[in-house]
């Protein structure tokens, strides 16, 4: 089964390696267990620490690291405006600059009024991982 997103912690996403960097959606790879993981877009959680130009920028926390996701005034239907306190689900595109990884968010969800969402965020990454790893030959 193709994921159309993998789940990553923030750390192993800062950690992933870009390939083919001139595409429009160059292909990204992390380890888990030994074993490389490619994928385009990711999907990660986490509480908004800051917001920049007017909530188009945001800085997330998944209590393994922080990133940067550009982009979020820019998603079509996307109705409410970013804040810092706010538990989000972010699906974007991992991209390069300056030597550090940042996303281009493509959709944002606000998880906040169901706190077990954010309890259960490592187990469903490390779900999906040993899943991936498991089913890949």
């Amino acid at each position: 089964m193709d994921f159309p997103s993998v789940k990553l912690f923030i750390k192993q996403l800062k950690s992933s390696v870009p390939h083919d960097i001139g595409k429009k959606f160059p292909e990204w790879s992390c380890q888990w267990n030994g074993q490389e993981l490619k994928f385009t877009l990711t999907w990660i959680q986490g509480i908004v620490e800051q917001t920049f130009d007017n909530g188009d920028t945001i800085e997330l926390n998944d209590k393994t690291g922080t990133i940067r996701i550009n982009g979020c005034n820019k998603i079509p239907f996307q109705l409410a405006k970013v804040v810092t306190g706010q538990y989000l689900l972010v699906i974007g595109q991992p991209l390069k600059e300056a030597d550090c990884t940042v996303i281009r968010a493509i959709k944002i969800q606000n998880l906040s009024p169901n706190s077990a969402l954010e309890k259960m965020w490592p187990l469903e990454v490390m779900d999906q991982m040993m899943y991936l790893t498991n089913n890949s030959s």
